[in-house]
């Protein structure tokens, strides 16, 4: 009973290792307009302008273009990012879905 719960506790820590590596690891960048819809929940990293700046209380909307595409960005914990029409930016975060269009919900967002 005793090697069960020893080989019990440690597939669950090897579980967890394996999920924390996942989000740790760094993504590779991938070009806009391969965004689609099988990657939906995903979270990907991607490297444009931003061509246009939008900030509210609590959000912060950009439209981040590519030689390939553009998408939008939200950010919705935004801190002070100084943000401005034409800065290059680095995003990093998950692809969604709203109102019939893909956008970037936004973990991390750095000015390049």
């Amino acid at each position: 009973m005793d090697l069960f719960k020893i080989s019990l506790s440690c597939s669950l820590v090897g579980v967890f290792i394996i999920l924390l590596m996942t989000e740790i690891l760094d993504l590779s960048r991938i070009e806009i307009k391969d965004i689609n819809e099988e990657m939906l929940e995903r979270n990907v990293k991607i490297i444009g302008v931003a061509n246009s700046v939008y900030e509210g209380n609590d959000i912060l909307i950009m439209d981040v273009e590519d030689d390939t595409g553009k998408i939008k960005v939200v950010v919705f914990e935004k801190g002070e990012f100084n943000l401005s029409k034409g800065d290059a930016v680095e995003v990093k975060g998950k692809v969604v879905e709203y109102e019939g269009e893909l956008e970037i919900n936004a973990n991390s967002v750095e000015i390049k």
